[in-house]
């Protein structure tokens, strides 16, 4: 499974693997926010956190 990000772009909202590598427990426990990425879709710098990600 890879861990995607929802692009919080309101004209996007697609879906892109994330830089963070996690499994699945480990994310469960994990804080995650305040992190950037750029969208593979819409190209724009994105700050997402752990409710703008899930495993696929």
């Amino acid at each position: 499974m890879t861990l995607m990000v929802v692009c919080t772009n309101p004209n996007c909202k697609k879906e892109f693997p994330s830089m963070i590598q996690l499994d699945q427990g480990s994310f469960q426990t994990a804080t995650i926010t305040d992190n950037s990425q750029q969208c593979q879709h819409c190209n724009k710098m994105i700050t997402y956190s752990k409710e703008n990600m899930k495993f696929r």
